[in-house]
Parts: structure tokens; sequence; C-alpha cells
């Protein structure tokens, strides 16, 4: 098992993509704990875990919310003792033109794609240190470096993930701490928003357009292994990642990112490539 007991926290992990990569992980030996808002759709994903033989601590919580965040760190830290890998999966996307959108609409996105992974990464960092080490995933999306009718709130919240990213990644390095960013690359994934009753109701043939979030999760399972003397501060395509796992093994190498230093500054300059 390529994670028996590491110590894993997965958001959103009630549906798509973090469901996934929650049993995936379960199914590596992983001590599993993740969060999402709706408890129905936590129930679905434990049912899921125990088929593959796993576990999982499903807890039902807003991330918006830093009082329950401040829970959520003393339970795991109480209960495990530290957090090994934290994924900050759970997003939200509302599909609406500037014309509509509020005030509140664009605060509610940001506070949970930006904000959120932010209060998470300063509730478990001194614990990461202390520990010698972990990793970070977060989740990015093809729009952090496009732009998108009705996603105005959306990009600038995983642009700014992707750039949260690469700054935590140079401050994480002398702790050991790698941090990454996934998105889904060529794949196409149903969106967060949907309920499981709500995709099955589509049309087969519309249904038909979208992929297995199941597909993926070898990279994540990949990330989850590292640390920074690993692979930290890249922005990679979960499908291409996938692709060379499948192909060459656990063991691939990755070019390591250059550290640069502009007059007193030390930062990661981003790869065309990872665009």
């Amino acid at each position: 098992m390529l994670l028996k007991d590491k110590v894993v926290l997965v958001t959103g992990g009630g549906r798509g993509i973090g469901r996934s990569v929650v049993v995936a992980y379960a199914e590596q030996g992983a001590k599993v704990i993740t969060v999402a808002r709706t408890t129905r759709d936590l129930e679905k994903t434990k049912e899921q875990v125990a088929k593959v033989g796993g576990s999982v601590l499903a807890i039902p919580m807003d991330i918006s919310d830093d009082g329950q965040i401040a829970k959520l760190r003393d339970r795991i830290l109480s209960e495990y003792g530290r957090l090994d890998v934290l994924v900050n999966n759970a997003a939200v996307m509302l599909l609406k033109l500037v014309d509509d959108m509020t005030i509140e609409d664009w605060d509610q996105t940001l506070n949970v794609n930006v904000r959120a992974p932010f209060m998470l990464v300063k509730a478990f960092w001194e614990s990461m240190k202390t520990a010698g080490g972990g990793s970070i995933i977060n989740v990015s999306s093809y729009a952090s470096v496009s732009g998108w009718k009705q996603e105005l709130h959306y990009c600038a919240s995983k642009w700014g993930l992707d750039g949260f990213t690469r700054a935590l990644a140079v401050e994480g390095y002398p702790y050991n701490i790698a941090v990454n960013s996934l998105f889904c690359g060529a794949f196409k994934f149903k969106k967060t928003s949907w309920t499981d009753e709500h995709f099955a109701s589509l049309p087969v043939e519309y249904r038909a357009r979208f992929t297995d979030s199941r597909l993926i999760t070898p990279a994540f399972i990949y990330l989850a292994m590292q640390n920074a003397k690993g692979v930290t501060g890249r922005r990679l395509k979960a499908d291409a990642l996938t692709s060379r796992l499948q192909k060459e093994g656990w063991h691939i190498t990755i070019e390591p990112v250059k550290f640069v230093r502009h007059d007193d500054a030390v930062g990661i300059d981003l790869d065309p490539s990872e665009i």
C-alpha cells in the first residue's frame, strides 16, 4: 500500500473528484478524513470506501467557517497526532454574468476557493513543520490561466490558488513540505455543484461527455507521496501525470522547479509548459 498509515484530509469529499480521491487514498492504506457540507453525500462516500476495504472519518462542515476549521484541526491532531497530506479540493462555481453577480456571490466563491485553503494551511502548518514535512495538494483548473463567460469569480479564484501554491512551496521548502497544484488537463468532469441525482437525470448522450474522475486518482496518490525533497512548486496536469505513472511506474522523475532571486526576494517562475 503506497500511503499506508498516512493521515490525509480531503475537502469536498462528498462528490466527484473529491470522493474518488478519498476512495483511492483509503484503498492505499491512508487514514482519511474528509469534509463536505452535505451529510448525504458523505454517507455515499463512506459506502464507496467500505467497498474497497478502507475507512474514512467523514465530517459535515462548512470550510468557510473559521470556527469549524479550528475544531477540525483540534480533532485531527487529538485523534491522529498529525496531518501528513492536505488536499484542498472543495470549491464552488456559480455561473453568473458580471451584471447578475452580487458581492455575496463573489465573496462566497473566493472564501471557499482561496481563503479556506489558506485557513486550512494555517491550521496544520506548524504540525507539518514539527513532523518534518508533508504534502499539500491544491486542486486548480484550466480556468486559472484562461477566461470563461459566467466564471469571472471562479477564474479569479483558481488563478489565486495557483499563485498561492507557488508562494507557499517556497516557504514550505525549508521544512520539507511539498506544495503542488493539479488540474484535470484534457478530461472533462461533471460540475462540482451537480448532485449524483441531478447528474443521473441528464440525458445519456450528455453524460457521456464527462470522464470518470477515478481515472486521475493516481496523480493524487503520487503527489501525496511527496515532500519538498521530491516534487514541489509544480502545476501539473492530472491526466498527463497519470498517463506517465501508468507507463513508467511510481518512481518517475519530474524536473524540479527552479528557485529564482529578484533582489532580496526568492520565488518560482512559471513554466509555460504547465499552462
